[in-house]
């Protein structure tokens, strides 16, 4: 884990770089008034914002006793609300995807009421192209919400996708990782729910 949380800080820092040279937006005015500093970023920002914020979240999700990066959560929380803002059907909704996983570690916390909705965004912007939203929600929310039902109906149906068909050809590679996490997960389903 101390070798991929690294990797993570080492893609944030490529994306702080490249804030700061598209925007002039700095690692400090981030941590220090997020709202603002992400207010400056516009539409053609969004991958920049995305890719960002993703490799910091998960630089926190890897050691969450670094108290430093702990409360860096404001600031990815304030890039993730901005691009939402500006383009939430960047990239077949993988903003409200990255939200299902994330808002549960906002300073004010979410509700399975709003990772649904966010879920349900997802899927309508995937297009029936995408089905990494159904492996996302499963283990974000159905596996720590115990609705064992609805976790296997949907990692099955992400099982059972044909990721050959031609629509769903631009995502060929996304959906084969999501269909190869799904056998994974329903083959040990017996760790999420344990009775």
């Amino acid at each position: 884990m101390p070798r991929a949380r690294r990797f993570y800080l080492r893609a944030r820092a490529y994306g702080l770089e490249g804030m700061k040279i598209a925007r002039g937006v700095t690692e400090d005015e981030l941590r220090k008034s997020p709202q603002q500093a992400a207010a400056r970023f516009q539409k053609e920002d969004v991958p920049l914002m995305y890719w960002t914020m993703a490799p910091w979240a998960l630089a926190i999700s890897a050691n969450k006793r670094d108290l430093e990066l702990v409360g860096d959560l404001p600031a990815v929380a304030a890039l993730l609300d901005r691009a939402l803002q500006l383009d939430e059907s960047w990239d077949q909704g993988s903003l409200h995807e990255f939200a299902i996983t994330f808002d549960p570690a906002r300073p004010e916390g979410t509700t399975p009421e709003k990772q649904k909705a966010h879920f349900e965004r997802a899927k309508t912007l995937a297009q029936g192209e995408k089905i990494s939203p159904l492996v996302t929600y499963a283990q974000a929310v159905s596996g720590p919400e115990q609705r064992k039902a609805e976790y296997e109906a949907l990692l099955k149906e992400a099982a059972s996708f044909d990721v050959d068909q031609p629509k769903a050809r631009k995502n060929r590679l996304t959906n084969i990782l999501s269909q190869r996490r799904a056998a994974y997960l329903l083959k040990h389903e017996d760790d999420v729910f344990p009775d």
